[in-house]
């Protein structure tokens, strides 16, 4: 079996998990540079969560006050993680940081409570 193979089936049986919503959220790195050395776009990560019912929310001080003046930024927590966060939108071109995909269902529970 070819390790591309392997890759591919734990890519499907994770977006299966993350779809179910079995995993209510995940922090996942994004450096455009790095995606398009390998012919891929910040989408191919976006694109994939986003199918999945997970919300990409930036997490990071630096992102957050980039995008304060555009988007609104309110309060996460995931399983006792608490912190500020606002949605993704359009992924800047040459941007790099990490974010917090939290399930749909997940950030329902909390706009609830």
């Amino acid at each position: 079996m070819r390790a591309l193979d392997v890759s591919e089936k734990v890519l499907r049986g994770a977006a299966r998990s993350l779809a179910a919503g079995s995993v209510g959220a995940v922090y996942v790195g994004v450096c455009c540079d790095n995606l398009e050395r390998q012919g891929f776009g910040p989408e191919e990560v976006l694109g994939p969560l986003r199918a999945a019912s997970c919300e990409p929310l930036y997490v990071k001080d630096v992102d957050l006050r980039r995008v304060a003046e555009t988007a609104a930024v309110g309060t996460f927590d995931v399983g006792g993680l608490t912190g500020q966060a606002s949605p993704v939108g359009v992924f800047p071109a040459g941007h790099q940081t990490d974010m917090l995909a939290v399930h749909r269902d997940r950030l329902r529970e909390q706009r609830a409570q």
